[in-house]
């Protein structure tokens, strides 16, 4: 069963919207554990070093949302804007 802020994420990413998370590393599970002022708070267990922790931050996102995202900015930040990978690039112009 999911949580409410569990369906606040994937509500946002499947409409597109850029989501912003700050991350803390190091825990002892990978968590998502809140959404206060616009931005997800996420513990992940791999350390901040050579991109470990970005890789189990997607890992773990996508198995929520189940579907690709990638990271748009914030990538040496413990802070980053996420965004879903495949709807990105179907945004059409006029």
């Amino acid at each position: 069963m999911q949580t409410p802020v569990e369906r606040l994420l994937i509500n946002k990413l499947e409409n597109n919207e850029k989501i912003f998370v700050k991350v803390s590393t190091k825990k002892q599970e990978n968590q998502l554990v809140k959404h206060e002022n616009n931005v997800f708070f996420v513990n992940i267990t791999k350390p901040a070093i050579k991109g470990k922790a970005n890789q189990e931050l997607i890992k773990f996102l996508t198995k929520l949302v189940k579907t690709k995202l990638e990271i748009t900015s914030g990538a040496t930040s413990n802070t980053k804007t996420i965004q879903n990978k495949y709807k990105q690039n179907n945004i059409t112009t006029n």
